[in-house]
Parts: C-alpha cells; sequence; structure tokens
C-alpha cells in the first residue's frame, strides 16, 4: 500500500494483537485518542462479490482500514504521502458508491456545526478523528442488501461479532457509537443489553447513509450534541477552509457570477434550482453555469487548493468529454489561457496554476478572468456564433 496505511495499520495491530474475536481490525483515525469525545462509526458488516475468496478474506484483518485510507480517503493512492492531510480528498464519489456512507456521516457531523448553505459537501478530514468498525467478522453476501451467508449460519456469526464488539469497546472506549442501521442491525443484531454492557456509552442509530443523508439526521445529531453534552473537538477542517471561504465571498467573483446568471437561462421549470450555481467546499471553489434550460450544455469552472498551497483553476463540460471541453476553449474568450493542459480523459482542461506565494487579490483576479471568458463565450453561444 504505502506510508501512512503501513503505519496506522501496525499502530492498529499493536492494540488488537492479543484479540481473541477480531478478525478485521478497526479504522483508527490519528486524531481518535486525542478528542475529547471519541467518536466510533459502526457499521454492519463486508461483502465479498467472488465467493471463491471467502476463506482468503476471513483472515484479512487489514480489509476495513483498505476500504477507508485507500478507496474512500484516497483513491488515487501513491507512496509518497507523509501525513492524513497529504490525502487528496474531495475527489467525486461514483454514483450509488457505498463510499458515500462515509462522506455522508463526515456531512452530518460537520454541517450540524457550520451549516453552510454553500457548503454542498462535506468535511472528509473529520474522519481523521474517528474510528469505523464492521460488526460481523466474516463476509455476510456476494452483493449489498444480502445477507445469504450470514443467515446460513447464522448463530455463528451472531456470537463471535457480539464477543468482538466487546473487546473493540474495550480497546477503542469510544464515548458516542453512531450505528450504520435503524432496523434489524440495531434492533435485532446488536446486544439487547447494550445499555448494560457499555453503559458510559451513548448510541445514535441512523439510516444507513450509503445513499444520502436527510437533514433530519443533521438536526437530530445537533439536537444530540447538546442533550449528551459532546465535546465538538472531534470536528477538524483542511487548512484552506477559512482562505477559501474568503476568496468565495469575494465581492467581485459575486459580482461577476450575478452578472452571468442575469443572461443565462434561469431554470428548467418553475420549481427547479436554477441553472447556474455555485459553491464552495474545504479546498475548492466550484461554478456550475449552463448554456440551456435542460442540462445539457453545462460548463464547470473549478478552482482547487493543493497540499502545497497553489490553486489550479480547471475548465469542463457536463458530459466530460474532452473533445467537447477542447472545442470550447478553442473559442477566442479563452486564448488568454495558454497552458490548456489535458489533465486526464474526462474532458478536464487546467487553464491556469496560481503559485503559492499569491496573495488572495491575484487569485480573485485569476478566477475572474476565467469566469468572464466564460461569460463572453457563453454571450457568443446565445447569439449562435459558435461552431
Amino acid at each position: 500500500m504505502g506510508k501512512i496505511y503501513d503505519e496506522m495499520i501496525k499502530e492498529t495491530e499493536l492494540l488488537f494483537q492479543n484479540s481473541k474475536s477480531v478478525k478485521y481490525w478497526p479504522y483508527i483515525g490519528k486524531g481518535y485518542f486525542k478528542c475529547a469525545t471519541k467518536i466510533l462509526v459502526l457499521g454492519e458488516s463486508h461483502y465479498l462479490t467472488d465467493p471463491s475468496r471467502v476463506k482468503e478474506m476471513e483472515n484479512y484483518s487489514g480489509w476495513t482500514n483498505e476500504v477507508i485510507i485507500w478507496a474512500y480517503l484516497n483513491q488515487e493512492y501513491c507512496q509518497n504521502f507523509s501525513s492524513f492531510d497529504d490525502f487528496p480528498k474531495w475527489i467525486s464519489l461514483p454514483k450509488n458508491s457505498y463510499l458515500k456512507g462515509f462522506r455522508n456521516t463526515a456531512k452530518m457531523l460537520v454541517q450540524s456545526i457550520v451549516p453552510d448553505k454553500n457548503l454542498k459537501l462535506c468535511s472528509d478530514y473529520v474522519w481523521k478523528n474517528l474510528a469505523f468498525y464492521n460488526f460481523f467478522q466474516r463476509p455476510v453476501a456476494c452483493r449489498p442488501g444480502c445477507h445469504e451467508w450470514l443467515m446460513a449460519d447464522y448463530n455463528n456469526y451472531i456470537k463471535q461479532a457480539r464477543a468482538a464488539l466487546d473487546e473493540v469497546m474495550d480497546l477503542l472506549k469510544p464515548d458516542v457509537v453512531i450505528v450504520w442501521g435503524k432496523g434489524v442491525f440495531y434492533k435485532k443484531w446488536l446486544p439487547s443489553d447494550m445499555a448494560q454492557r457499555y453503559p458510559k456509552v451513548n448510541f445514535f442509530p441512523i439510516n444507513h447513509p450509503s445513499y444520502n443523508i436527510k437533514q433530519e439526521y443533521i438536526d437530530k445529531w445537533k439536537n444530540f450534541v447538546k442533550q449528551h453534552k459532546i465535546n465538538e473537538q472531534y470536528t477538524d477542517y483542511h487548512l484552506s477552509h477559512k482562505r477559501i471561504e474568503s476568496i468565495f465571498n469575494d465581492k467581485r467573483l459575486k459580482d461577476c457570477f450575478k452578472r452571468i446568471k442575469s443572461f443565462f437561462p434561469k431554470k428548467r421549470k418553475e420549481n427547479d434550482p436554477d441553472t447556474c450555481c455555485c459553491w464552495f467546499s474545504e479546498r475548492s471553489i466550484g461554478y456550475w453555469l449552463c448554456l440551456d434550460a435542460n442540462d445539457s450544455n453545462a460548463m464547470i469552472v473549478l478552482a482547487t487548493i493543493d497540499e502545497n498551497g497553489e490553486m489550479s483553476i480547471n475548465f469542463s463540460t457536463r458530459h466530460g468529454n474532452e473533445l467537447i471541453s477542447a472545442l470550447i476553449l478553442n473559442h477566442p474568450s479563452f486564448d488568454a489561457f495558454t497552458q490548456k493542459r489535458n489533465l486526464n480523459c474526462d474532458g478536464i482542461f487546467e487553464l491556469c496554476r496560481v503559485g503559492s506565494n499569491a496573495d488572495d487579490d491575484f487569485i480573485v483576479s485569476s478566477i475572474k478572468n476565467v469566469l468572464e471568458s466564460v461569460e463572453n463565450f457563453g454571450k457568443s453561444f446565445m447569439m449562435k456564433k459558435f461552431f
């Protein structure tokens, strides 16, 4: 895997080296034990699409850590990271990906404290301070939503899982456990005497968050925090967050975007959201600009600060098509940008890069120049002079 993965696995192995029941070691964030409120997220199980590998994966202690550290927190893994903050967060997750459960859990935790309507995404960085563990210690089925292997050996699955949970609770000593599931998992498979087994632990069950996290859970978590006097030290942000927020709210960019919206199509239908929108996240600012009312010709401008403090301003289309992006960028409106470097096969082009020593005024001007180029192109598109 890589340096960070190996270090975290080594620390977890030392903690669980004498465990009798835990086969899948939990993921333990680097800041977990330093938090005044230690939060454990409890999932249900692992799935295995290849039944021939059941015996092999039953003894793979690093499975859970691999899912979180490699698949979720870092989808473009390499060997050179020296700290958790070097992981490239905010990569878009595939549609219907089970990994969204991790991101939506972070969204619930962070947005209950910073409920900014413009913060479209949540803080993946909060996982630096959380732990995660799957209840069942053997794969339960070959696909999500099924439990055929579990039901075929039900009593042994349950017995082993409950014994392992006791060990995890004893070693991690969480103050709060967020349970991914309010139905049969929480009501039947987990021990019925949890209040007696773990008297100092507060449990917070939610619907499984892999599809979405409802606002009601964000609100419930906020009330839960107040009710149980939970310390909010567990929250974390990328170091660039406040700077990004300040740049996003700069009057020059707001005025520029307001002007663009004034002539772009407003809505597809009466109750639909605007066809043009903007947002900021931990380390990026995004603009979604639609040239027609059905979204088919949307352009995306994304300005992102990397771990070295450099900002790249990228351009792509809704289609994710390299040819369409290139055709648009060949329009005279974009002549000021000589790089137009193709970053990948999804049609994402880097228009310009701002060095780490640049001040915020220069960053604002750079983003504004890109938006004005999009604006000029949009006007020519509306006048049917394009292509």
